[in-house]
């Protein structure tokens, strides 16, 4: 029974589905003990920002969130203040605010700062389009909102931060260490001579997975580089390890596209099994875990036959 529920437990879908209802029902939960007028605000923002599983992304999410919002805010309540009653100053200026939060908006890239630039358009719409009932409760309607999305924040960073966190940075050697063995498996299957229908569709959906698994790993060090400091001082690291993987991607694609004729290899079977192995047996230890200080065993990749016969 323990065992089963460990198990449960263990699968990142049932703790993201527990952490995603928790984050909801204390976003709605912190609104009614402050009497707020309203909750969707609250419970939306708990809901989005936990789509940001790490820690390190949705804590950077939830500073553009706030950050779009109070801009959105101020910016609201000052037009439906000072403009409500000139309609063509407030139209004007409504439309160069929401131009240009839309223009940056869509200017989306791996540091989601465009994230700020939508939230400043939307609490800007949302505080207009309310406030125009009541022009001298937009402040308060402002506030409102800010204090919504706020609770939602702080709900869904409690939750992430508490129970089950996940750091980016603790999962990209994983990640590159599954790459890797992706690579190694194209590298044995693109070895073979007689290359059958079966297996170049085994070979194409390797690639498949690898492309998957390099998405994935770009997406990690994007996230841990938020989580810490000194992981975003080495980025340039990291960026050239991503280029080596790739460029060893392709060697081991090509390595299957130019297989000589069965008649040629079999003058260098020995060198070129020797050679195999060596490649499979470099990728065996790359891919092995390792304790910290402890030293890389060697490898048969320089010694191998091949190497000073060819």
């Amino acid at each position: 029974m323990n065992w089963a529920r460990q198990d449960l437990f263990g699968d990142l879908r049932v703790r993201y589905g527990i952490k995603l209802g928790l984050a909801g029902l204390l976003a709605l939960f912190m609104t009614q003990l402050l009497r707020l007028p309203s909750y969707n605000w609250a419970v939306v923002t708990a809901v989005v920002l936990m789509r940001a599983q790490f820690v390190g992304a949705s804590s950077f999410k939830a500073m553009m969130r706030m950050t779009g919002t109070v801009a959105g805010a101020v910016v609201g309540v000052w037009l439906v203040g000072d403009f409500a009653s000139t309609p063509a100053i407030f139209l004007s200026v409504l439309f160069l605010v929401m131009t240009f939060a839309g223009y940056n908006f869509g200017q989306v890239g791996t540091r989601q700062v465009p994230y700020a630039y939508f939230l400043l358009g939307v609490t800007t719409l949302t505080i207009v389009r309310d406030g125009l009932m009541n022009p001298g409760q937009a402040w308060q309607i402002g506030l409102y909102r800010t204090e919504e999305i706020f609770l939602g924040i702080i709900s869904s960073l409690l939750v992430s931060s508490v129970l089950w966190p996940r750091y980016a940075q603790e999962e990209v050697l994983g990640a590159a260490r599954d790459a890797l063995r992706t690579v190694s498996q194209l590298v044995s299957q693109g070895s073979r001579i007689d290359m059958s229908a079966d297996s170049s569709l085994e070979t194409q959906e390797v690639r498949h997975t690898f492309l998957r698994q390099l998405a994935g790993l770009r997406n990690l060090l994007s996230a841990a580089s938020r989580e810490s400091t000194v992981f975003a001082t080495r980025n340039s690291n990291y960026n050239a390890f991503l280029l080596s993987l790739k460029n060893l991607f392709h060697a081991a694609h090509d390595l299957g596209r130019h297989v000589a004729d069965p008649v040629s290899l079999e003058h260098l079977r020995y060198e070129m099994d020797s050679l195999l192995a060596a490649i499979l047996e470099e990728f065996d230890i790359l891919t092995s875990s390792r304790s910290p200080g402890e030293i890389r065993r060697s490898n048969r990749l320089k010694i191998a036959p091949v190497a000073g016969q060819l």
